[in-house]
């Protein structure tokens, strides 16, 4: 995963994937087929750990909403400001590929929508518990969220700091709060 995320799709040669696992070429190939294949386990992989990491971050069990929402921007912080792999695999991925591939557009916005799902459900709860307005729909609220870590996070990377996600971050925070 970390050769992808440091590299990009394109950029990542068999070679650099041998020397990371330290598996042969033909053995990687054996187990998943082809580059793709394994760009797509890598995908899924990371959906797993990192964005399920977010979502579970937003359940609000053991603290206020407002609070695990702002437990999520400073997960988001931390990728933005790791060196190699910095910002978020997903958003580094559209930005390299866009949509031109159906099988990886499919499990990124799968993602996508787990996100403002979960960020949905927060935003609702800190909205009844009177710590945020109850002004903005909060569906609509959390695609915001959501597009602007996007921003944040290929804005990071491209930088190579994680100022501007910072500066961002925290501006949506005090806009969200009463």
């Amino acid at each position: 995963m970390r050769v992808f995320w440091a590299n990009g799709y394109g950029n990542t040669t068999f070679r650099m994937l041998e020397k990371a696992t330290g598996m042969h070429a033909q053995s990687l190939r054996y187990v998943f087929g082809d580059k793709h294949s394994l760009f797509l386990a890598v995908l899924r992989h990371y959906s797993k750990t990192r964005v399920d990491r977010v979502v579970q971050c937003l359940d609000a069990r053991h603290r206020t909403a407002f609070a695990a929402i702002q437990s999520a921007f400073a997960l988001w912080l931390e990728d933005a400001g790791r060196d190699v792999e910095q910002g978020c695999l997903m958003v580094n991925t559209t930005g390299e590929l866009g949509r031109e591939d159906r099988a990886i557009t499919e499990v990124i916005e799968q993602a996508d929508r787990k996100l403002v799902a979960a960020f949905s459900k927060a935003i609702v709860a800190a909205q009844r518990s009177g710590e945020i307005s109850d002004k903005t729909d909060p569906k609509a609220l959390a695609r915001m969220i959501v597009t602007l870590g996007d921003g944040a996070m290929l804005h990071s990377r491209a930088k190579g700091s994680n100022r501007s996600a910072k500066l961002a971050f925290g501006a949506l925070t005090s806009i969200l709060s009463r």
